[in-house]
């Protein structure tokens, strides 16, 4: 229901607006409450009418188009249509195929539309042709992020391994998406082998580089030699605070859990959770001895988890 407020009552925020009330920020909840108290109403309804307010006078301006990166999308990779496609779309448009889908089935609809195709003269076909021609000459400028094509790339790649192990070729892919280590191995390699020693050390040195990387992006230490007292004082307190993270028995029995659970490091598991790439970063970071006596209570994660 929409706020009414009799001529008493909106002076009386209009003169609240004038003492300063022009926003919903901490800096006027003292005046949002004095103004509820003398009105009778809520303060949700208070900040409604600061809003409705600041809407009227102009001074709530929608943001407009976020300025693009450059470089973060590519154009889209699409087919090019034949005669038989734009034939097909028309086709099933017209009142032809209207009439027959009250009686028929779509695909006896499609069936009669490839039967007129076939059916078509020599100069109705070549007009199709060349309508398709025209339109493959300047098709529409389409794009896409950098991000999903290269999801889009991962689950290709990922199909054509399978398809791969049904012919008898086993093969395994290892990469980096976005940060995030992935990997797609063929069912029969991971029959052939006994364990998968080799690309669980391959993805462990990787997440390794991301975690310096991050880290280092993060807190501004290496690489940054003019950097102040001040900055160098809150960066060592943030990282005595994660250090105090991998210390709590909650976490720990959590981390455990998941190295526990399979026979391989589970690095996508850990790199997908913020409290556990956290445990990741602090523990290639900074080598603690207790830790280290901590973290081999699990005797996976002793094979894996050592340091740079």
């Amino acid at each position: 229901m929409p706020l009414s407020l009799d001529e008493e009552k909106s002076k009386m925020l209009l003169q609240f607006w004038k003492d300063g009330m022009t926003s919903t920020k901490s800096s006027c909840e003292e005046l949002i409450e004095n103004a509820a108290q003398a009105s009778g109403l809520s303060e949700t309804q208070v900040k409604n009418w600061i809003g409705n307010e600041r809407k009227r006078l102009g001074l709530c301006r929608k943001r407009g188009p976020r300025p693009q990166k450059e470089g973060n999308k590519v154009p889209c990779k699409t087919r090019k249509k034949s005669a038989y496609q734009l034939f097909k779309s028309d086709f099933l448009k017209s009142d032809t195929a209207r009439q027959l889908r009250k009686g028929f089935s779509d695909g006896e609809v499609q069936r009669r539309g490839n039967a007129v195709w076939r059916n078509i003269g020599v100069g109705e076909r070549q007009r199709w042709e060349e309508l398709a021609e025209e339109e493959n000459m300047n098709p529409p400028q389409k794009e896409e992020t950098k991000i999903s094509r290269a999801k889009k790339l991962s689950s290709h790649i990922r199909t054509c391994i399978d398809q791969l192990d049904q012919l008898g070729y086993p093969s395994m892919w290892l990469g980096l998406i976005n940060g995030v280590p992935e990997r797609h191995i063929s069912v029969k390699i991971k029959e052939m082998a006994e364990d998968e020693t080799i690309t669980n050390y391959v993805l462990s040195a990787i997440v390794k580089i991301t975690a310096k990387e991050k880290m280092a992006a993060e807190s501004h230490i290496e690489g940054d030699k003019g950097q102040s007292k001040k900055s160098k004082k809150r960066a060592k307190k943030k990282r005595r605070k994660q250090i105090l993270l991998l210390k709590t028995p909650m976490l720990w029995r959590r981390v455990d859990t998941v190295l526990s659970m399979t026979p391989l490091l589970p690095v996508p598991v850990l790199c997908r959770s913020p409290k556990l790439w956290l445990v990741l970063c602090c523990y290639w970071t900074k080598k603690d001895k207790r830790l280290w006596q901590r973290e081999r209570r699990s005797p996976i994660a002793s094979r894996f988890m050592e340091g740079p």
